[in-house]
């Protein structure tokens, strides 16, 4: 029954292929090697078998042309422009057979870029005796140009597996039963010298990162200087670097050297400003507020300290009184902005003002309690509203009329009462005619 092998990192290995310019005249020879062709299907382990670890090791690598040939110092300068292979070398102890490679092939980019290609791949039939060289089937496209390579080539977290039965199929890695599979230890692949500098984006404005020059071929040990300081190993690794432009120069002890210009960025520093879309109006109410971020890494997240709500938008309502109060903005690397914004209470206070004055020396007498003399002006609710003042508007309202008194002496008292919008209110206020 076959089954398909999963895409999954088993045990972090790694193996260097390494190119840059040199130029000379010497030409290697091309090498027998067998194809390590692309394999996705795979069969579960022999439980009987019985099988030795390690029995197949990869004891070295490099990078050469389709037909075999190794990419060197020497002959770089006399190789034609195209693409390049990575060739593993296999020491296989007794009789094993279907050798069977899964790693991700990663190429390196002298400006710290990279890409990745996860790679199984499988040979079958019977490992040679002794040490053998298998090609990997993934081209590098594009290796040579003018004769100058500018990218290294790395195996990594890679997992060797053979069986003991020449049937033509791998056995499966996972559920192996661990005899049939090799670790594999780091190993650095003959090439021609490189330097290639690697390094972790810095996510926030104002932190470091590290940046790491991988260096191989050509002859240790090595020496890189940048930022100025120098690291005499490879990798050199330099700590707390900042945002900016850097030179680096390095060098190995047969006089090769490379050296150029790296540029770390950073993104921009969160930033934001808020407005009260909404105020609030009377007094125990809420307000809207809008919420504008800038820079970081978007999208931004924003949250409210006082009680946690979050949002995308910025965008708040319900938002009750209060000075001071806090704010986060959270990018999507994790950096954080904290502020503060303002909501002013809404009107509390009731209207401001007194009553007019009422009308004396009315020439008329008391009628009775229900009716006011000929001649007393009526309630006015517009002109007496006119005597207060408030943001929310004034509005009067009668309340009361009380008539007393006798003959040609009487008080006609009109109570009433002044509000606002937000009902704030004066009660008891009184106008007296005579």
């Amino acid at each position: 029954m076959k089954t398909f092998l999963p895409n999954q990192i088993f045990t972090r290995n790694l193996l260097l292929g390494l190119v840059f310019l040199f130029l000379g005249a010497f030409q290697v020879h091309a090498q027998d090697y067998v194809d390590l062709n692309p394999s996705t299907a795979c069969e579960p382990a022999d439980p009987n078998a019985n099988c030795t670890s390690n029995s197949a090791d990869v004891i070295g690598a490099y990078i050469g042309l389709y037909d075999g040939t190794e990419i060197t110092d020497a002959n770089i300068g006399t190789l034609p422009d195209g693409d390049a292979y990575v060739f593993i070398k296999v020491n296989r102890n007794g009789k094993k057979y279907d050798l069977f490679a899964q790693f991700d092939l990663v190429v390196y980019k002298n400006d710290g870029t990279k890409g990745s290609t996860f790679i199984q791949a499988f040979a079958a039939g019977e490992i040679p005796l002794g040490t053998s060289v298998h090609r990997i089937y993934q081209p590098i496209p594009n290796y040579i140009v003018s004769g100058e390579i500018s990218s290294l080539v790395g195996i990594e977290n890679t997992v060797v597996g053979w069986d003991n039965d020449n049937d033509g199929m791998p056995t499966c890695i996972v559920g192996n039963y661990s005899a049939c599979n090799a670790e594999i230890p780091d190993i650095i692949a003959q090439g021609p010298f490189i330097v290639v500098p690697t390094y972790e984006a810095i996510n926030c404005n104002g932190e470091t990162t590290s940046v790491e020059f991988l260096v191989s071929g050509g002859t240790g040990p090595y020496s890189v200087t940048f930022n100025g300081s120098t690291i005499n190993s490879s990798p050199a690794i330099f700590n707390n670097v900042g945002a900016g432009s850097y030179t680096w120069t390095a060098s190995d002890s047969d006089g090769h050297s490379d050296g150029g210009t790296l540029n770390l960025g950073e993104p921009d520093a969160i930033s934001a400003s808020y407005s009260v879309t909404t105020p609030i109006s009377c007094s125990g109410g809420t307000a809207t507020i809008d919420i504008d971020g800038n820079g970081g890494t978007p999208p931004l997240e924003y949250t409210l300290t006082s009680d946690g709500t979050s949002n995308n938008t910025g965008i708040f309502s319900g938002v009750p009184v209060g000075d001071g109060q806090t704010y986060t903005i959270i990018d999507a690397n994790g950096c954080s902005f904290e502020g503060t914004f303002d909501i002013a209470p809404g009107d509390g206070e009731a209207p401001t003002g007194t009553a007019p004055d009422g009308t004396t020396g009315i020439n008329a007498c008391y009628i009775d309690e229900f009716t006011p003399p000929i001649g007393t002006p009526d309630f006015d609710p517009i002109a007496v509203a006119s005597n207060y003042s408030d943001p929310g508007g004034v509005t009067a309202e009668l309340t009361n009329t009380s008539i007393t008194g006798t003959n040609c002496s009487w008080e006609v008292t009109y109570t009433f009462r002044v509000f606002d919008n937000c009902s704030n209110e004066l009660t008891n206020q009184k106008i007296v005619h005579r």
